[in-house]
């Protein structure tokens, strides 16, 4: 059962890997490799956690402008993506992170990496297209049991 379980959680965890890469948040592949399950069975209970590091949370919703992003974590950006490197890196970076400050993210250039139209909620996204199929395979796998 657990092993059916595991497989379902797992099937999920690639449908928002996918949309992830999809959005274009893949720069460093540490965003897209930190997304995992976690199933158990307690007495009666079926626990399914997802996991993902914590900057996560603002690629799926954004951020609100007027409070600066981390300059440091979009260089790194910026030179991952190979946009610029030394000084330059720094100032691409402080000109990303003030336009955020100003519009929020996404702001409308980040629409320029995304292969679906989307740059957020690539959660609910996926949720919202695999949900049907996730409770009908658990039903399954509950029948079975």
């Amino acid at each position: 059962m657990l092993e059916k379980i595991n497989s379902i959680a797992n099937n999920f965890v690639k449908a928002l890997q996918e949309e992830f890469i999809e959005q274009g948040h893949n720069a460093s592949g540490r965003g897209v490799a930190s997304i995992r399950s976690e199933s158990e069975i307690s007495g009666k209970d079926l626990n399914v956690k997802i996991f993902g590091l914590d900057y996560l949370q603002f690629v799926n919703d954004g951020r609100k402008a007027g409070s600066m992003p981390p300059v440091d974590a979009i260089r790194e950006w910026v030179e991952i993506k190979g946009i610029a490197s030394g000084k330059e890196a720094d100032s691409a970076a402080w000109a990303i992170a003030t336009a955020i400050k100003r519009e929020g993210s996404p702001t409308a250039g980040a629409y320029d990496h995304t292969n679906n139209g989307r740059r957020t909620q690539f959660i609910e996204h996926t949720m919202n297209e695999h949900l049907d199929r996730i409770v009908n395979q658990l039903r399954r796998a509950l029948i079975e049991m």
